[in-house]
């Protein structure tokens, strides 16, 4: 990974700060962002996009919790170090299969060296995504718009991110009628809180 630049040490500790605090903001970035990411690295190396899916939800509640922990000095890069989460627990569960199906194990040298590979190529695809962002004007923009962001909404968005509920325990927990009417509002309320955001990020430029 090349030598970080200031913008993206700034963004990478907006980040942490903003997932810190289970911010749907943040959330939302590492569900759009980085979630498509994992899956499809996962689906192209002997796995499917759901088992993606399945490794992204596993460590993303795990991330939460370590990160409570980092310090505003530690220079961890946030995606990066979730991506090679990622990509350990996918070895392990891979390893494990192989063996149940009786086949070769992967040797400890490859395994190394793919985390390695996909870990460069994840910190240089976060930089060119980093490098493009203002934000400054963009937290200005998001903390005025998460304001207006409705307690229902919130609820949703903490349920489901955060405490890792199915569709069908929020409507129950909720008193919605179903999942799939959970499922709408959650991604009203995401495409609200982008829309908003955006506008006011435009407006401040």
């Amino acid at each position: 990974m090349k030598t970080p630049t200031p913008t993206q040490r700034r963004f990478n500790k907006l980040l942490v700060k903003l997932l810190k605090r289970f911010n749907p903001w943040a959330l939302n970035y590492m569900d759009e962002k980085v979630r498509p990411k994992i899956t499809f690295w996962v689906a192209t190396h002997g796995g499917s996009k759901k088992d993606g899916e399945e490794i992204y939800y596993d460590r993303i509640s795990y991330l939460l919790d370590f990160i409570k922990a980092w310090k505003s000095d530690d220079n961890k890069f946030v995606v990066p170090y979730f991506f090679k989460m990622c990509v350990n627990l996918w070895w392990e569960k891979l390893e494990k299969k192989k063996k149940l199906e009786d086949e070769s194990v992967l040797h400890a040298d490859k395994i190394d060296k793919r985390i390695k590979q996909e870990y460069i190529k994840a910190a240089s695809a976060e930089d060119d995504y980093i490098r493009k962002e203002d934000d400054a004007i963009k937290l200005k923009a998001l903390k005025s718009e998460l304001k207006k962001l409705l307690k229902k909404c919130k609820d949703i968005l903490m349920d489901f991110y955060y405490k890792g509920l199915q569709m069908e325990d929020i409507a129950k927990k909720r008193k919605y009628k179903n999942g799939n009417v959970v499922k709408t509002k959650k991604s009203g309320c995401l495409d609200a809180l982008r829309v908003n955001v955006i506008s006011e990020y435009n407006r401040h430029i």
